[in-house]
C-alpha cells in the first residue's frame, strides 16, 4: 500500500518555528481583536496580554526543567540547552498571571472569557507545525491515514533505536498523525465552547471550560503518543492522564460553584469596571513585567525570546505614546518627536532630492565623509577540570571568557544625482573607507587588522519602488557568530572578507511611508556589523531628502535612523544602535559549553554636502 502521508523535510525546526511564532503572532492579533469587540481600552489590555503572553512562554519550558535545571535557575545561570516545551506548563503558569493582571490593573472580571477562544485556535496553527516537524510523533499504526517520516526526523531516530527498521531506509514506520488528532480537537473545542457560551453566566467559566476541554482532549490523544511518559500503576495511564483525571473534576466543581454563587449586583459590577487611569500608572505597571522578562531571559531559549517580543515591543511603543501623549502640548508633539529622535539616530542612506517644479529636473553631486563605530562582546562559557575536591577527584567549574570585536572605520564618498523624470531618480558614485578592526579575550588582543575598501554602486528610484545594486572590494571583516579558525587554535568572531556584493529594494514612496531591504548597503561602511538591514522609513519634507529609519541590521540589534537636511546643500546624520541582534544567538561548541552575546554597540557620524546643483526643463 502506498504511504498516504509522507513528510520528509530537511530541516524539521524550521517548520516547528514559523508555525510557534505564527501561532503567537494570531492569537495576539485576534485577542487586540476580542478586545476591540468587548470595547476594552486598549491600554491596559495590551498589559493584560503582555503579563498572559509572559506567564504562559515561562510556564511552557519551565516544567520541562530537570532538577539540575532548577539549580542553575537558583544559581542565576543560564541553561545552556532547551529543555523543551509543554502547553499545560503554559495553561498552568498563564492563569495565574491572568488573574494578577486582572486585579493590579482593575480590570473587567470577563477579561478571562477574551482568552477561551483565543487558546484553542493558537494551538491550532501551532500544532500544525509540529505535525510538519514530526516532534510530537505518535505510535506505530497499520491505519490508512499513518505519516511516514523521513530519516531526518525523530521519528525515524526512534525507529531505528528501537530496531523496528534498519539506518538504511528510507522513512520511518506509518505513525499516528498526533498534531493533526489535536487540531480536530481544537476545532471541536471552539464548536462546544459556542454552544456552552449561552448557557454560562459566571464570567471565567468559559476560559476554565475551556482548559477543561483540552484536558479531555489531551487525555485521549496521549493514548496515541510515542513520546508519553508513564508512570507506574495498574491502568498504564501515561503521567499527564492521571493528572487530567485529578485536575478535571476539580475543574468541573469549579464551574458549577461559581455559576451557582453568580450574582448580577451593581456593587460587584462596580468593583471589578475599569477605572480610568494616569497613563504613568500603567507605565509603573510595565516597568516590572519588563524587568520580570529580562529576569527570566536568561533560561528562555531564542525562540521564547522572539515569540515575547512580538508582544512585549508593540506594548512599549504604545505605553510611551500614551506616556509622551499625557506629558506634551498637542500641538508641539510633532516637534519634539523630531528632537527626541535625533538623539537616537542611524546611518542611512539620503533620499534623493528632487526639483520643487513640474517642468524641471534636478542634478547635483555629493560629497560626503563620515565615522562609524561597533562593538560586539560574546560570552563563552568553558569547563574546567582542573580543580578537585577534598576527596581528590576533580570538579568541573565554569569558565567564563569574554570576547570583544571592536571596529572603527572612516569613509569618503562622491556621487552624482540625476533626476531623469519628474517621479524617477538615478544616483551613481563610489565610497572609499579605511579604519582598523581588532579583537581581544578577556581584554587581551589576539587579532587586529587594518580596514579599507572601495563601493562603487549604482541607484534607481521610481515613485513607489526603488533599486540598486554594486560592490565591496578590499580588505574588510564581517561580524559572525564567534568560532574557532582552521588551525583549531585562535578563537574569532569576524569572517575576513575581499569582496562583497551589494544591493538595495525600496517599496513605498520616499516622502511618505517605505520599506528597504539592504545588502551592504551603507556609508560610510556595512563592515563589520551592518551588512544585512531592514528598516521601515517615514519621509520628512518632500523635495529636501530628510527621513527618520526604523529598523534591525545584522550585529546591531535595534535602530531609530534618520537624516535631516540643514538648509539646502548640507544633509547631517548622527547614529546610536543596539540591543540583543536576531542574528546572534546560545548555542552550544565543541569547545565550549555555551557562547552567547553579551552586548553591542554602534555609532557613526555622517556629514553630506551638496555640490554643483542644475536645473533644467524637463524633455
Amino acid at each position: 500500500m502506498e504511504p498516504f502521508i509522507v513528510i520528509n523535510p530537511d530541516q524539521t525546526g524550521i517548520y516547528y518555528v514559523i508555525f510557534y511564532l505564527l501561532s503567537f503572532l494570531v492569537g495576539f492579533v485576534l485577542l487586540i481583536w476580542e478586545g476591540r469587540k468587548r470595547k476594552f481600552p486598549a491600554l491596559p489590555w495590551m498589559l493584560v496580554i503582555t503579563t498572559v503572553f509572559l506567564f504562559f512562554l515561562v510556564g511552557v519550558q519551565a516544567i520541562k526543567f530537570s532538577r539540575e535545571d532548577w539549580q542553575l535557575v537558583f544559581q542565576f545561570k543560564a541553561l545552556g540547552h532547551d529543555p523543551g516545551r509543554s502547553v499545560i506548563g503554559g495553561i498552568l503558569f498563564a492563569i495565574p498571571g491572568l488573574i494578577m493582571a486582572k486585579y493590579f490593573l482593575r480590570f473587567r472580571y470577563d477579561v478571562m472569557d477574551a482568552f477561551a477562544w483565543i487558546a484553542p485556535i493558537g494551538m491550532f496553527v501551532q500544532r500544525l507545525g509540529c505535525f510538519l516537524a514530526g516532534c510530537c510523533f505518535g505510535k506505530t499504526t497499520t491505519a490508512p491515514w499513518g505519516a511516514y517520516y523521513g530519516i531526518s526526523s525523530h521519528a525515524f531516530n526512534r525507529h531505528v533505536q528501537e530496531g523496528l527498521i534498519s539506518e538504511g531506509s528510507h522513512m520511518s514506520m506509518a505513525v499516528h498523525p498526533v498534531p493533526l488528532y489535536e487540531m480536530v480537537c481544537c476545532v471541536l473545542m471552539v464548536f462546544i465552547l459556542f454552544r456552552l457560551k449561552k448557557h454560562f453566566h459566571a464570567s471565567g467559566n468559559l476560559l476554565f471550560a475551556s482548559v477543561g476541554l483540552y484536558g479531555v482532549g489531551r487525555f485521549v490523544t496521549e493514548f496515541y503518543r510515542a513520546n508519553s511518559i508513564g508512570i507506574y500503576n495498574p491502568t498504564g495511564l501515561t503521567f499527564i492522564q492521571v493528572a487530567i483525571l485529578f485536575v478535571l473534576p476539580f475543574i468541573v466543581a469549579l464551574i458549577l460553584y461559581r455559576e451557582r454563587k453568580f450574582r448580577l449586583n451593581t456593587i460587584t459590577a462596580q468593583l471589578f469596571s475599569i477605572r480610568d487611569k494616569h497613563a504613568f500608572i500603567y507605565f509603573i505597571y510595565f516597568l516590572p513585567i519588563s524587568f520580570l522578562f529580562l529576569l527570566v531571559s536568561r533560561w528562555l531559549t531564542i525562540l521564547e525570546i522572539v515569540t515575547l517580543n512580538i508582544v512585549m515591543f508593540p506594548t512599549l511603543l504604545f505605553v510611551g505614546w500614551q506616556v509622551f501623549k499625557s506629558i506634551t502640548v498637542p500641538k508641539l508633539r510633532f516637534t519634539t518627536i523630531c528632537l527626541v529622535a535625533g538623539s537616537f539616530v542611524m546611518m542611512s542612506q539620503t533620499l534623493p532630492e528632487r526639483s520643487t517644479s513640474d517642468s524641471t529636473k534636478l542634478s547635483y553631486n555629493v560629497f560626503s565623509f563620515g565615522l562609524i563605530s561597533s562593538r560586539n562582546t560574546f560570552k563563552l562559557t568553558d569547563i574546567d577540570y582542573t580543580s578537585t575536591n577534598c576527596n581528590g577527584n576533580p570538579t568541573s567549574t565554569n569558565m567564563n571568557y569574554y570576547l570583544e570585536n571592536a571596529a572603527k572605520v572612516y569613509g569618503l564618498g562622491f556621487g552624482r544625482v540625476e533626476q531623469t523624470k519628474k517621479e524617477e531618480v538615478r544616483q551613481y558614485g563610489v565610497d572609499v573607507y579605511w579604519g582598523r578592526n581588532t579583537e581581544d579575550l578577556d581584554g587581551n588582543e589576539i587579532s587586529s587588522a587594518d580596514v579599507f575598501g572601495i563601493h562603487p554602486y549604482f541607484q534607481y528610484d521610481w515613485q513607489s519602488v526603488g533599486t540598486g545594486f554594486g560592490f565591496h572590494a578590499g580588505n574588510f571583516s564581517q561580524t559572525q557568530f564567534p568560532d574557532l579558525n582552521s588551525t583549531g587554535t585562535t578563537i574569532s568572531s569576524v569572517k575576513k572578507l575581499n569582496f562583497f556584493p551589494s544591493f538595495y529594494l525600496r517599496t513605498g514612496k520616499l516622502n511618505r511611508v517605505f520599506l528597504e531591504a539592504k545588502v551592504a548597503q551603507q556609508f560610510p561602511a556595512p563592515f563589520p556589523a551592518l551588512s544585512f538591514q531592514t528598516n521601515i522609513g517615514i519621509g520628512l519634507k518632500k523635495n529636501k531628502g530628510g527621513a527618520i529609519r526604523v529598523g534591525t541590521g545584522s550585529y546591531a540589534g535595534l535602530f531609530v535612523a534618520p537624516s535631516f537636511p540643514l538648509g539646502k546643500d548640507v544633509i547631517l546624520e548622527f547614529s546610536l544602535g543596539g540591543l540583543p541582534t536576531l542574528f546572534a544567538k546560545v548555542d552550544s561548541d565543541p569547545v565550549f559549553e555555551s557562547i552567547k552575546q553579551e552586548e553591542n554597540f554602534i555609532g557613526s557620524f555622517n556629514l553630506r554636502v551638496k555640490l554643483g546643483r542644475k536645473e533644467k526643463p524637463l524633455k
